[in-house]
């Protein structure tokens, strides 16, 4: 494979949420003794993340063990890219995490990727000129399949380079589907999702934030009862 892969949180959420039986031998056949690069803050964000779908509903970092390579970052390298940043302006420590280990690696290569859909983390990298470019889920599994066109010869590979495709598009449509959720009922609920991890809550499972959920007619009934 010619990129390094450095991944984040949300891309294995979405592989526990989507993947399969066989996606887990399909993508060993693409990344060939590669391995996906996370950090120790990723592997507690996911250590409870399972394959959903897959028979038995196996814990997705066992799973991948032989796949995935955990590269421990200094503190001391996280709070100097903080402070590069902003620290009011920063991604929150996972997230930074994982951009200093990408930017350290592209100082050797000039094809690193750091693999996430959090908005936050791609236009601070930008800003700050960091040594890497980013891009969502459903595109890197694409674009695996591309970065292995010796591999896809084989007869494995070729299967694991439609299996990923098909999950790529599965994810895709995922993401359009809750799109149009919110389109249809844009009218009904007025909902602040927080879409991004700096929104989130430090801890819980995944960070998710509260959310206040007001409907339109209980605002109304509300002001009814103000004028009584």
């Amino acid at each position: 494979m010619g990129s390094v892969w450095v991944v984040d949180s949300n891309c294995f959420i979405h592989l526990g949420q989507k993947a399969e039986d066989g996606f887990v031998d399909d993508l060993s056949a693409i990344l060939r003794g590669s391995r996906l690069l996370i950090t120790p803050g990723v592997e507690q964000e996911v250590a409870t993340v399972a394959f959903r779908r897959c028979e038995g509903r196996p814990n997705l970092l066992k799973t991948l063990d032989g796949m995935l390579l955990s590269v421990p970052v200094e503190e001391d390298d996280v709070r100097a890219l903080a402070k590069r940043i902003g620290e009011t302006a920063a991604p929150q420590d996972v997230d930074l995490s994982l951009m200093v280990l990408a930017d350290s690696l592209g100082e050797e290569s000039s094809e690193v990727v750091l693999v996430s859909d959090d908005f936050k983390m791609t236009t601070t990298a930008e800003r700050t000129k960091l040594r890497f470019e980013t891009c969502p889920p459903s595109t890197f599994l694409q674009r695996l399949v591309a970065d292995a066109p010796d591999a896809a010869k084989t007869g494995n590979a070729d299967t694991a380079a439609l299996h990923l495709v098909r999950l790529q598009f599965a994810v895709t449509g995922a993401c359009t589907e809750r799109a149009e959720f919110c389109r249809e009922f844009q009218d009904t609920f007025a909902v602040d999702i927080p879409q991004h991890r700096n929104n989130q809550a430090v801890f819980g499972v995944y960070r998710h934030a509260h959310m206040e959920v007001l409907l339109e007619h209980q605002m109304l009934t509300i002001g009814g009862e103000r004028g009584i």
